[in-house]
This record gives structure tokens, C-alpha cells and sequence, in this order.
């Protein structure tokens, strides 16, 4: 089922939302290049799968990379906290083929209507 323009993609196993990452928009990257935020449990395959069943992209290839989480110190307790990991999906596209980030004000939209 192809997903509307500007709706929040989640990821089926966990239910959790698949946001594009705008910091890959600022770094100088080929417009077929793309780096999605994704759930820790999907693996290539899957992301593959995925973005071409919701965005209906033919995807060439998949890359992925875990990032661990910043170790934060509290000054006054000297309580330690730890940032969550995450994994990030650079997506290549085949040439020729470009896609458009949905806009944040649409986002916020539609999850401000549920």
C-alpha cells in the first residue's frame, strides 16, 4: 500500500516512525543518494523492501551503519546517562531517479491529526 505524500512511514515490526535524515540534505551528496533514520531490527533486505513498497522507489543499493549513543555526564550527581543507538540506511538510487523529502510542516500535520 503506497504511503500519501507527507505521511509518516513506520516500520512494521516495532511500529515506530522512518524519518529521512536532513542532515544528509546539507553534506554534499548526489541527489540519487539517500540516508534514511531506521529501526535497529531492519536489516538490508528489509529496508530494501520496504522504501520500494512505501515510496515505490527502485532501489540499487543498501548500506547501513550503527551509531552508538553519546555518554552524558551530569555535573552536579556525576550520573551518567546514555543516548539511544540507532542505525542509519544510505540508500543509492538508480541514476535518473530523484526523491523529494516530505515538508516538516506536513509531517507535524499529520501527526498533530491522530
Amino acid at each position: 500500500m503506497p504511503i500519501q505524500q507527507g505521511q509518516v512511514a513506520t516500520h512494521p515490526k516495532s511500529g515506530r516512525p522512518i524519518y529521512p535524515r536532513n542532515e544528509a540534505v546539507r553534506r554534499e551528496r548526489a541527489p540519487n543518494d539517500l540516508v534514511f533514520r531506521v529501526d535497529m531490527k531492519m536489516n538490508k533486505p528489509e529496508i530494501k523492501n520496504y522504501l520500494s513498497s512505501i515510496y515505490g522507489l527502485e532501489v540499487e543499493r543498501v548500506n547501513t551503519q550503527i551509531v552508538l549513543g553519546k555518554t552524558k555526564r551530569n555535573r552536579r550527581t556525576n550520573h551518567r546517562n546514555k543516548r539511544a543507538d540507532y542505525k542509519l540506511a544510505y540508500v543509492t538510487l538508480p541514476e535518473g531517479q530523484h526523491f523529494e523529502f516530505p515538508s516538516k510542516e506536513l509531517l507535524f500535520e499529520l501527526e498533530t491529526d491522530e
